[in-house]
């Protein structure tokens, strides 16, 4: 992958952060705070995670108001295909198990639709505090709960905001490069679920299986990137990428691995990759003058 094909990623650890991804299958949320009630970020902001499920908010970002609902636009107006939230809890259940092996996280799913309408959602928002959180609302196919994102395997968190040009065509050519250690955290039948698979295969890549360990920043991000040069070689049309919506890679991405996270947005040269906005300031209000827009 050559450098101007290189992703653009973020990876503030310390600060307060809220993050929103936006793509043609789904709307995600993370936020880096201080421990806060989940309903706090997923409930009760306007626009919030959940609002977004049948509405449409792009703060600084204009298109046309008959916006084609399929992968030929970068953001979707409606996400009625599942819901999904991870968080990390304040106390492990034991201080062996966190020395041992850190702290994984929780993850709910739902395929209840509208998603606010799901009691669950509102007793884990309403009694569940976390410094992470994750919020995801989907649109695609397979409706299955298998499919909802966040993925959690071992310490990980793990959203993926697009899709791979392909892989519903041929998805071995992507399945074969996962290692049989990482394959364990292959869920549902989606590219999201090989791309998060594929990452855990560059982070071990001796096939020890042991993804708990405590690895440094710099590793997770080297691990994300050589997942979209892959990517990019892997699935490159013969003649080339083109315009084509059958023909480019759409790669945004969140991880956390409970103490660090890193997002990256990426998409195929030529193409706009699905929108991702940032800010230290905004907070669980996702002020939209306070958000920027990564370019």
């Amino acid at each position: 992958m050559s450098p101007s094909h290189s992703p653009r990623y973020l990876r503030l650890a310390s600060s307060p952060l809220s993050i929103s991804l936006k793509k043609p299958e789904s709307r995600s949320l993370l936020s880096f705070l201080d421990p806060i009630r989940l309903e706090d970020v997923i409930k009760r902001p306007n626009h919030s995670i959940l609002d977004q499920t049948a509405e449409d908010y792009l703060p600084q970002v204009r298109y046309p108001y008959n916006i084609p609902s399929n992968h030929s636009h970068p953001n979707a107006l409606t996400n009625l295909d599942g819901f999904g939230m991870g968080w990390y809890a304040l106390s492990p259940p034991s201080e062996e198990k966190e020395r041992k092996e850190g702290l994984e996280p929780e993850v709910y799913h739902s395929l209840v639709k509208p998603a606010w309408e799901d009691e669950e959602v509102r007793r884990i928002c309403e009694g569940v505090r976390s410094s992470v959180v994750f919020g995801h609302v989907r649109a695609g196919g397979n409706r299955i709960e298998a499919n909802c994102h966040p993925f959690s395997f071992g310490p990980f968190l793990f959203m993926h905001n697009g899709f791979v040009t392909g892989f519903s065509k041929d998805p071995q050519r992507l399945e074969r490069l996962i290692s049989p250690a990482a394959r364990k955290a292959v869920r549902g039948t989606t590219d999201s679920a090989r791309v998060f698979a594929l990452f855990l295969t560059f982070l071990d890549p001796h096939n020890t299986g042991s993804f708990s360990r405590p690895l440094p920043r710099s590793a997770l991000i080297s691990a994300l990137i050589r997942v979209v040069s892959l990517l990019y070689h892997l699935y490159r049309p013969a003649g080339g990428w083109s315009r084509s919506r059958t023909h480019w890679n759409s790669l945004n991405l969140a991880l956390s691995s409970g103490s660090d996270f890193v997002c990256m947005r990426y998409a195929t040269p030529g193409r706009e990759a699905p929108s991702l906005y940032w800010s230290t300031q905004a907070g669980v209000r996702m002020d939209m003058w306070l958000l920027r827009v990564s370019r």
